[in-house]
């Protein structure tokens, strides 16, 4: 962020299917989404244009389709978004063009899709 937080996704490192979104600030690193799930190989992240939100690629936890776990983060509320990309049965890269809003979701065999709220 401008202020210097990093924001950090842990993939699903343990094996059964499971990762964290943790917030490094001022030396410390706080969990503020846990049972995320993520896709072995991939966790796009990226954070709003106006920095109150991040948005992170990951999977539905039951039938694997793809999804954007949008986490407000000045109260950690969570929702989803799944438009069109839920299709597809791997979390993707997750993109916000550079000094724009425009967000894109890259599918594992190069297809892009634009999301609008």
């Amino acid at each position: 962020t401008k202020e210097g937080v990093v924001y950090v996704v842990d993939l699903a490192a343990s094996g059964n299917g499971l990762g964290s979104v943790f917030r490094l600030q001022n030396g410390a690193a706080e969990a503020i989404a846990t049972n995320v799930h993520t896709d072995e190989a991939v966790a796009g992240a990226t954070l709003t244009l106006d920095e109150s939100a991040l948005l992170v690629s990951h999977l539905h936890s039951q039938n694997n389709s793809a999804q954007v776990l949008i986490i407000n983060l000045s109260t950690l509320e969570m929702a989803i978004f799944d438009k069109v990309i839920n299709a597809n049965h791997s979390a993707g890269g997750l993109h916000r063009a550079h000094h724009t809003g425009q967000l894109a979701w890259i599918d594992n065999t190069g297809g892009v899709y634009f999301l609008e709220p």
